[in-house]
């Protein structure tokens, strides 16, 4: 099912951009961090200011420089300015982070144009007024939205399917938090599925029994679908809590400490109901009966923590633009759960983050009882065949690549089988030689077999495959590797991928004179 039309915005290297949203339009201007720029807007580009340069080099070259000290939660609070620019044509704006925002598309009559004609005006306005910029995207569905907004496109509804199937499954979750898909992504590789269309050929109820809620959520998503959960009682949950200041204050000063009780009591609110949060309210109250509200979007498992920086962000915006004027103090901040429901599913492949840490906590006494190495953790790199594609490491060791994965691997096994035999199983290929002779097929060292395969004999019994004969329905792919001239032992190995009856395809290896049995692939489901 297609989720509701969104617009999203989306601003490139939004750190970069901050400082342009920061200082007087065509002003030069740098962030400084340790001495050195760290980033120039393009006025100080045209003098000459770059990256890298010594803040008072960059001072005698421009005596008009504006510096400013590199601060991430200046440029949060400085993206408020980007929201605001949205409110002026669309209602209902939610944050995403700094850089990224979106916002539910009302009804042609309600916008009072095209949703091309919306998307153009925001991007003049960017440009024109903040000197920034911006890419829109208009999409079924919040991912739909975000791939579109890379591009700068408006997807109609009946072009969804056509633009999300060629996409790459990391491309689709690009802007979303990174460990949120990880572990369901490197699964899918190692299955040899990377697009989008091979999740479909995959099918909706395999990738929910190997991937549980993640996997939903995926597939979802490549259905231009929206993963927040809407509440499913009749009477929406009405979650909120407000701190009231004494007197009404000018600057933030104190107030961290208010806001992260605020955080931890709203948080501890969401546990005791069992609630989960996905769209957030932060509304400021002021002294002259104004109120200034803002909406943030969350995806995966949160904490206060997460709250508390919010909340900040929003409180830094009005710092910033606070006058002397008794009317634009602050006298209480406001948060609400909107869109509240039941937590009844998980974050992660593990299940909820106290799950995780239980988790931990046993294998690490495992660990502590029988060593480091008693407990392991596959481990996806680069590689030309499925067993250099993956090492071993220590549970609990950060993650690390011998290879990068990406790029070009010339003559690689392009697809890796779902099961890789530890040892593998002798083989035989039997099949008709050119002279017309049954006998055991043979390869050149080109990589190119002798006969027409047959049957493949599997010589020796596995859980996943019975020793015997099978029949060949075709041979798909052959693939040569050559050692390489520094490895002491020279020989050629050759990978062939046999499509069998009444099994899943074979993945077999002809190495030293011998054919061996490497591995299963899954049979996908068409």
């Amino acid at each position: 099912m297609l989720g509701e039309r969104k617009l999203v915005l989306w601003v490139p290297d939004w750190p970069l951009a901050a400082v342009q949203v920061q200082v007087p339009p065509g002003s030069p201007a740098v962030t400084v961090s340790r001495g050195r720029v760290l980033h120039t807007t393009r006025m100080a580009r045209q003098w000459g200011i770059r990256r890298g340069m010594k803040q008072e080099t960059a001072l005698h070259m421009c005596n008009e420089l504006i510096v400013l000290p590199d601060n991430p939660a200046n440029d949060a609070a400085a993206f408020e300015t980007v929201l605001e620019l949205m409110d002026q044509h669309i209602p209902a704006v939610q944050a995403l982070r700094s850089g990224l925002a979106c916002a539910p598309l009302p009804s042609r009559e309600r916008r009072g144009g095209s949703e091309d004609q919306l998307s153009l005006a925001l991007i003049e306005d960017a440009a024109q007024e903040l000197d920034i910029e911006a890419f829109v995207g208009v999409g079924s569905g919040i991912a739909t939205a975000m791939c579109a907004a890379k591009r700068g496109l408006n997807i109609p509804v009946a072009d969804t399917e056509s633009f999300l199937s060629s996409l790459f499954l990391d491309e689709l979750v690009t802007f979303f938090p990174e460990n949120l898909f990880r572990e369901a992504l490197e699964i899918l590789e190692a299955l040899g599925i990377r697009k989008v269309q091979d999740l479909w050929s995959l099918g909706h109820k395999h990738v929910l029994s190997r991937l549980g809620n993640i996997g939903e959520a995926l597939w979802a998503l490549s259905r231009g679908g929206d993963i927040h959960v809407e509440p499913h009682e009749s009477k929406p949950l009405n979650i909120r809590m407000s701190h009231t200041f004494d007197e009404p204050v000018s600057e933030m000063g104190h107030m961290y400490f208010d806001m992260q009780s605020l955080a931890t009591r709203f948080m501890d609110v969401l546990n005791m109901r069992g609630v989960h949060l996905s769209e957030m309210e932060v509304s400021l109250s002021f002294a002259d009966g104004t109120i200034r509200e803002r909406r943030w979007l969350f995806f995966g498992q949160i904490d206060s923590q997460q709250i508390r920086t919010r909340i900040v962000w929003q409180l830094q915006s009005w710092e910033r633009s606070c006058t002397s004027d008794r009317g634009s103090a602050l006298t209480g901040v406001t948060i609400a759960a909107i869109n509240a429901a039941p937590a009844t599913t998980t974050g992660t492949l593990w299940g909820s983050l106290p799950r995780r840490g239980q988790v931990d906590h046993v294998l690490s006494q495992v660990q502590n009882t029988l060593g480091v190495e008693a407990v392991i953790q596959p481990v996806l790199q680069g590689g030309m065949n499925p067993r250099e594609r993956t090492v071993l490491q220590a549970w609990g060791k950060n993650p690390s690549r011998a290879y990068e994965g990406t790029g070009e691997w010339a003559g690689q096994v392009e697809k890796a089988p779902a099961v890789l035999f530890d040892i593998r199983l002798a083989a035989k290929i039997i099949g008709k030689n050119p002279d017309g002779t049954w006998g055991l097929i043979r390869v050149t060292e080109h990589g190119m077999l002798v006969g027409a395969p047959e049957r493949i004999l599997v010589m020796e019994e596995s859980p996943h495959v019975k020793k015997g004969p099978y029949r060949v329905r075709g041979v798909e792919q052959v693939w040569a590797q050559k050692s390489f001239w520094w490895r002491q032992e020279k020989r050629t190995e050759i990978y062939v991928r046999a499509a069998v009856e009444d099994h899943d395809d074979f993945l077999l290896v002809h190495s030293s004179g011998q054919w061996y049995l490497e591995g299963i692939y899954v049979q996908v489901p068409g």
